[in-house]
């Protein structure tokens, strides 16, 4: 699943997660989030990358370990058995004041016996990067940003057989989403950030959104086959609007 920050990912996959258990299918849910860097390497990467704000914070193509994540896919889709057993890695968004870090491996969730379906969901899975000449027009942090985005289609979409895109009618609802999220995190007792670092924080990934999500609607997502891609389109309050997408049924 391909929708932005807050707009509702974990509630449809952990609702799809529950119907499927009813119908006998063991299934597992997993996050782009939860294979952001260290919070170590990402401070190396942010210190390396000085001149680049988009890679201060965790969020943008280029703070996953797309290794781990690759790895941790094959390791699902090949779980046919029910000797089969995996440590499915757990990110904590609370750890460090809201910067986050990846959890104890003792709080990584075990996955046992066969799966039958994976649930994959990420703000950004399916973005297709720009043309190297649209990239530089978007600016030399967009640059690194898309170089790192080339390294996803094959590492990590090409796992992906069927994709639910959530389509946002703006993507400024992200802030709104961002901040009701936090506020319900610091509710819960946990840290997390400030209003203004909450803002701060979402200005990272917005370049993100105003590059990429054009050519997700209107191309799809980069593995997407015919009849294999439904589209909704959703408003500020998580409704399915009136109007919905065309859904894409045969080849381009």
């Amino acid at each position: 699943m391909s929708a932005p920050q807050g707009s509702g990912k974990t509630t449809i996959c952990e609702e799809l997660q529950h119907l499927l258990a009813e119908g006998g299918y063991q299934a597992v849910f997993a996050s782009l989030d939860d294979f952001y860097l260290t919070y170590g390497d990402q401070q190396a990467l942010a210190k390396a990358n000085s001149q680049n704000k988009l890679l201060g914070v965790r969020g943008q193509a280029g703070t996953h370990d797309i290794e781990l994540a690759h790895n941790t896919l094959q390791q699902l889709k090949s779980a046919s058995s029910e000797s089969s057993e995996i440590a499915l890695v757990r990110y904590d968004k609370s750890s460090h004041s809201g910067r986050g870090d990846r959890a104890p491996e003792s709080a990584w969730q075990q996955v046992k016996g066969k799966v039958d379906v994976v649930l994959f969901e990420g703000w950004m899975l399916g973005f297709r990067p720009l043309l190297d000449q649209a990239a530089q027009k978007a600016g030399e942090d967009m640059v690194a940003i898309n170089n790192h985005l080339k390294k996803y289609p094959a590492a990590i979409d090409n796992f992906i057989d069927v994709w639910l895109v959530v389509k946002v009618t703006d993507p400024q609802f992200v802030y709104d989403w961002r901040l009701e999220a936090e506020h319900k995190s610091k509710a819960a007792g946990k840290p997390g950030m400030t209003d203004d670092q909450v803002a701060d924080f979402v200005d990272r990934y917005m370049p993100g959104y105003i590059h990429y999500l054009p050519g997700l609607y209107s191309h799809g997502p980069t593995t997407k086959q015919p009849g294999k891609v439904l589209t909704i389109q959703i408003d500020k309050s998580r409704q399915l609007t009136q109007e919905q997408p065309e859904q894409y049924t045969h080849e381009d």
